[in-house]
């Protein structure tokens, strides 16, 4: 017989996945002093400008090596540091990514640094 539904340890893991994911949430409004819109809405962060998606996600290694590797480069040189990527997914119209960190986010808007909880 095939048992249909969660078992609780999926349970417990989605129930964990969530506070995590609504934690990321809290902090990154804090962070940016926007407003936290709830875990269930179309959207997670209001800073009054945009509007934000918060992820809680490990990130694939190439990119933190990619990442990890211009931050070095730009610490020797007194820079600031970005990662670049094009994403070619969909043929014709690539799309330009640009990766920095929250510090550098943050010093880029005038928002002033305010530290979350970081649980």
């Amino acid at each position: 017989m095939v048992q249909l539904g969660l078992t609780t340890s999926n349970a417990r893991r989605n129930r964990n996945n969530r506070a995590r994911g609504k934690a990321a949430q809290v902090q990154w409004a804090t962070l940016i002093h926007g407003r936290d819109l709830g875990i269930l809405g179309e959207e997670d962060v209001d800073d009054g400008r945009r509007l934000w998606e918060v992820k809680h996600k490990v990130f694939p290694k190439w990119i933190r090596a990619a990442w990890e590797q211009v931050q070095g480069h730009a610490y020797h040189r007194h820079m600031q540091g970005y990662a670049v990527f094009k994403d070619t997914s969909t043929a014709g119209r690539a799309k330009w990514w640009v990766l920095l960190s929250a510090e550098q986010f943050i010093e880029l808007q005038g928002l002033g640094l305010h530290e979350p909880n970081n649980e």
